[in-house]
């Protein structure tokens, strides 16, 4: 009886110790996303570079109590002048980070983590006072940029401290990940700016060289300053782009913040509600994870040429529903799938993108009040074309908000949870692809989509 008594209250021990790690896992994880929300906050509209990389610098140190943190541009083994923040006295003016020519090409490939000293992965931080010191644990993470070199994050530690940087290399990936974003969006306005000047300045030399001529080149005066208000309304576009995925990228960051503050307060009253929480602020992550995918998807839509392959209908299909299965309610529909005809040939990632995002609807918009759901995809291919069927028995949509539901940032339905930007990529691709789209829906009872796309097939003969 004794014995066993023993034997049960070690496994309450051991119990408690794998709580007790689990609750220290989750205080970290909950202070990491609020670090980066304050990352996020205090550069956010993004400054100059410099400024932006110096208080995201000094922030990581304060918080993560980092001794070393540091960024700048390798170039042939080294980094000048870089932007750095240390709690080091004697090595607060570095000037140059040597790298010897293994890093280097261990940078070439991403991350970049040491944590022994061996004569082969040396760094030395030359300072203005000729002191330098070789850290114990290192973390470089590299970014390629435009020009073909290597912007490098640099963090490390001079007291060795096993596994320290191994533990935060996800944290301080995704920081940088968050700090490049911002970035690119500082040097995208700074490079708008000068193109409107640029623009400016054609125009206005133009139209001065124009008066001058002869009245039969004023037909072609007039026809440039149509061209200036086209480029005008597309910058606009492009400024109202910019303000909207700020402004969606804001909201969860804001969301993860009010969150934490509940959780801090939970926590003290000792209420079991924290995991709940924890769960919320996964899910906003998640979202933020998925409102970048869209904005990725939308840009490499627009922007990317065709390139033409064979499809295979069934497995792109298969794809989507895999890649979808973290959704709510996935599991609960009917699917049916019906491919059928000639071989296709045509752009497999605008194919793969219009059958996610439809998907992806038909699964968000699906009707809880009905026992079962089904999603109906019918794939029929000739030598000229591809006639798809998207059919769900979900809420359908208002016929009132039909005409407006393939504008960017457009969300039509009270159960709207997603970014606004999944249909206007589901026309975008259509288009690009030279085909037809078609939308007919019953409030209550479901929505159809119908797709035409050409067969490129001749093309590759």
């Amino acid at each position: 009886m004794v014995g066993q008594m023993q034997h049960q209250l070690e496994e309450l021990k051991q119990q408690l110790k794998n709580l007790t790690r689990e609750r220290q896992r989750l205080t970290e994880r909950s202070e990491e996303i609020y670090i980066l929300s304050r990352i996020g906050q205090a550069t956010d509209p993004p400054a100059a570079p410099e400024a932006v990389v110096k208080t995201t610098l000094k922030m990581l140190s304060d918080f993560k109590g980092l001794p070393f943190c540091a960024y700048g541009v390798e170039d042939r083994n080294k980094i000048e002048n870089p932007v750095i923040h240390v709690n080091y006295a004697d090595t607060s003016h570095i000037r140059t980070i040597y790298l010897n020519a293994s890093i280097t090409e261990e940078l070439q490939k991403g991350i970049c983590y040491i944590d022994r000293k061996t004569k082969n992965n040396i760094l030395l931080f030359d300072s203005f006072h000729g002191d330098s010191f070789t850290p114990d644990s290192i973390l470089l993470i590299s970014r390629i940029n435009s020009s073909g070199k290597n912007k490098v994050f640099i963090f490390a530690d001079q007291d060795f401290i096993p596994g320290h940087l191994s533990e935060l290399k996800t944290f301080l990936e995704l920081t940088v990940q968050m700090l490049t974003f911002k970035l690119d969006i500082y040097h995208l306005q700074d490079e708008l700016k000068k193109t409107n000047l640029n623009l400016e300045k054609m125009v206005s030399d133009r139209t001065a060289e124009l008066w001058n001529t002869n009245n039969l080149l004023r037909s072609e005066i007039e026809e440039k300053k149509k061209n200036a208000d086209r480029l005008k309304q597309m910058n606009e576009k492009l400024n109202n782009f910019v303000y909207r995925v700020s402004h969606d990228l804001r909201a969860p960051i804001t969301s993860v913040q009010g969150l934490i503050t509940v959780i801090k307060f939970e926590r003290q009253a000792h209420s079991d509600k924290v995991g709940e929480y924890i769960n919320i602020l996964e899910e906003r992550i998640h979202s933020l994870d998925r409102f970048i995918r869209d904005i990725l998807s939308h840009s490499r839509i627009s922007n990317s040429e065709i390139q033409l392959e064979k499809i295979q209908y069934k497995q792109i299909i298969q794809e989507c529903f895999d890649e979808l299965n973290y959704m709510e309610n996935h599991d609960k529909i009917e699917k049916k799938v019906r491919v059928q005809g000639t071989d296709f040939v045509n752009d497999r990632v605008r194919i793969y993108e219009i059958f996610r995002n439809l998907i992806s609807n038909s699964i968000k918009y699906s009707d809880p009040g009905k026992k079962k759901n089904r999603i109906q995809i019918s794939v029929k291919t000739d030598r000229k074309n591809a006639n798809i069927d998207i059919q769900d028995t979900g809420i359908g949509i208002d016929k009132e908000v039909i005409p407006r539901i393939f504008e960017m940032f457009f969300r039509g339905h009270e159960q709207s949870k997603g970014t606004g930007i999944g249909l206007y990529i589901v026309k975008e691709a259509v288009k690009k692809l030279k085909g037809n789209l078609k939308v007919q829906s019953t409030p209550g009872q479901g929505t159809s989509f119908s797709i035409q796309l050409p067969n490129r097939i001749q093309e590759q003969q």
